[in-house]
């Protein structure tokens, strides 16, 4: 009749270290040493504290590559923005950023004299 095995086992269950033996045709160990190595509750015990460990650092790893792609991402658009603003004052379209306010002060004054040559040259209505 076989022997069933235990459902659980109780967290002051040793864990056992055997060695040095052999193990017969009938599957007793003969000779050899056994040492107690700790007990179920102490290797839970172990377990948890290291999955947490790991779990701590593969978290902080995963911020720190999520916070580099962000950094990586902003360098990006505003590289394409500086690329887009660059084109926009290729054409003409607004005044780079190196002009400052004089270069709006420019294109005002321009439009300004603009609007004085084409009144001056339109005849005064003289009554």
């Amino acid at each position: 009749m076989a022997t069933e095995l235990p459902v659980s086992y109780t967290p002051g269950h040793p864990v056992l270290l055997i060695y040095g033996s052999k193990v017969d045709d009938k599957g007793s160990v003969s000779e050899g040493r056994a040492e107690r190595v700790c007990s179920l509750g102490e290797l839970n015990e172990q377990l948890s504290a290291e999955k947490a460990k790991w779990r701590f650092y593969i978290g902080t790893l995963m911020t720190s590559l999520l916070s580099i792609a962000f950094i990586i991402l902003r360098f990006t658009m505003k590289g394409e923005q500086a690329k887009e603003a660059a084109n926009k004052t290729a054409r003409g379209a607004i005044p780079s950023e190196s002009q400052g306010s004089d270069g709006l002060r420019n294109k005002k004054r321009n439009v300004r004299t603009a609007e004085n040559a084409e009144s001056a040259s339109e005849p005064e209505n003289q009554t």
